[in-house]
């Protein structure tokens, strides 16, 4: 999926030129669209929801460190377009002096995206709009921990523009700065966290990176045989009531589960897991994988069938098929 962005940011920008000249298709394509349009009874777009949000950064290193650090955000795709013609720049309204370095899409969690445009030229405005300019834009992010977030936010310095407000609802919401001045709001809603913290409901509401993310860094953890370095990653991927069980019991919390794994390391030396792609089906997990010596890498097949909830591995059952 990504590098399908990145050909398509690719094609925009380097084809630029022609279609602009390309006046004849340009007709046509005019032609359909209006066609189009008007066999729709109603004059709506087909949109289902919000793919991703653009900001213009000064630095996209530092903006994309940012993000990482703040929201555990990662990099899913990285590009330079290149020169871009004089057409494109005043059809969408460029300075003409100006060059475009990098493009940065990062991804959340939950599958949103934050797309980062660093520009550089002598025409450049570095002065941030007012609040109340036309085009002023803000990002609003979903928290479940309004005091938590706070208490991370000015730990490291960033400018926290009000206190948090709570409506009668109980929704709760506050607005701060990113270093280079974009405004970012987090909002707290008393439903949607309240159904982060249930059951199915919790676990079921999981996208597909997410998961992968996690069991990538999950048979990491597995693979790395120091106890010390490897535990040093539980929290990040790990529920604290995490359960492991295998054929030769339970494994319930972090210190087992790291005992688990040494144990398992002693029994194979030199055997290391290769996993495959994640599937995910209302709530539960599966990946498949191979464990073995580097010549041998399939000498053992397996599976584990897994649970996350509130952004963290909770359970693993494991299977042997071979």
């Amino acid at each position: 999926m990504n590098n399908i962005r990145i050909y398509k940011v690719l094609a925009g920008f380097l084809v630029a030129q022609s279609v602009f000249t390309a006046t004849a298709f340009a007709a046509t394509r005019a032609e359909a669209d209006n066609a189009a349009v008007a066999s729709i009874s109603e004059h709506r777009l087909a949109v289902s929801g919000i793919d991703h949000v653009g900001i213009n950064v000064p630095d996209v290193n530092a903006a994309s460190a940012f993000f990482e650090k703040l929201l555990g955000a990662h990099v899913v795709s990285d590009m330079n377009p290149g020169k871009i013609t004089d057409a494109w720049k005043d059809k969408f309204r460029w300075h003409r002096s100006s060059e475009i370095q990098r493009i940065v899409m990062m991804q959340l969690q939950d599958g949103t995206k934050i797309e980062l445009f660093q520009y550089a030229g002598p025409e450049i405005s570095r002065s941030l709009p007012h609040e109340d300019d036309a085009a002023a834009t803000h990002i609003a992010l979903r928290t479940t921990d309004v005091s938590h977030s706070l208490a991370v936010l000015k730990a490291m310095r960033l400018r926290v523009l009000n206190d948090p407000i709570t409506l009668p609802d109980g929704e709760t919401w506050f607005y701060f700065l990113t270093p280079w001045g974009s405004q970012i709001e987090l909002v707290f809603m008393p439903d949607k966290a309240a159904t982060a913290q249930t059951g199915a409901s919790a676990r079921a509401d999981v996208s597909l990176p997410l998961a992968q993310r996690l069991i990538d860094t999950h048979f990491k953890i597995w693979n790395d045989t120091d106890p010390a370095a490897r535990r040093t990653q539980f929290d990040a991927v790990y529920a604290p009531d995490l359960t492991v069980a295998d054929y030769a019991g339970i494994a319930s919390g972090f210190e087992d589960v790291n005992q688990l794994i040494g144990r398992v390391q002693t029994q194979h030396p030199g055997f290391a897991f290769t996993p495959d792609p994640v599937t995910w089906n209302h709530g539960f997990g599966r990946v498949t994988w191979g464990y073995g010596p580097s010549d041998k890498p399939n000498a053992v097949r397996g599976e584990d069938i897994f649970t996350i909830k509130n952004g963290k591995i909770e359970s693993f059952r494991v299977f042997l098929n071979n």
